[in-house]
């Protein structure tokens, strides 16, 4: 009887961890990082979008995992005198992301709306930075439309003061 017991619970562990793989996963370099957003991707990994800080700056930042949380690849997206900021993304049907934020680029002093269409490997296919009528807009977030085209939510686009 108790080998039945431990038996039983020997295959329930098992099933369990075949089942949740091997999570929770810590990084170790995820001090500097903020994730905003987590998709469950076509392969069952998970895809991270955020920001990651090296002292005063921050890059947009994307994190490809596998089903089990092992880091198949990581991109940083900005250099370090411009200031990008990942907020939501969204799976394309491709496979892809499409990002939105905000990025200094264009005026090292105002933060503007930026839009990114990565594909599935994290290669950049385009990005799109609009020049904002005022400082400090960003695109906080983003969704697909049904006949493919993009809808993005913007922050502060009309004028400089909060409503």
């Amino acid at each position: 009887m108790k080998f039945r017991i431990l038996f039983s619970g020997i295959v329930f562990l098992s099933a369990l961890s075949n089942i949740y793989g091997q999570w929770p996963v810590i990084y170790e370099d995820s001090i500097n990082v903020v994730p905003d957003r987590v998709w469950e991707h076509y392969d069952k990994g998970y895809i991270f979008t955020g920001e990651k800080y090296l002292g005063w700056s921050y890059y947009g930042w994307i994190n490809k995992t596998d089903i089990n949380g092992e880091i198949l690849w990581e991109k940083s997206y900005g250099n370090p005198s411009d200031r990008t900021k990942f907020s939501s993304s969204r799976i394309t049907t491709d496979g892809g992301l499409i990002i939105s934020g905000g990025s200094n680029k264009l005026s090292s002093s105002c933060i503007d709306p930026i839009i990114v269409k990565i594909n599935a490997c994290g290669e950049k296919e385009w990005c799109k930075i609009y020049s904002a009528q005022w400082c400090n807009s960003w695109a906080q977030d983003i969704e697909i439309l049904p006949d493919g085209g993009y809808l993005a939510l913007i922050n502060r686009w009309n004028n400089s003061e909060e409503d």
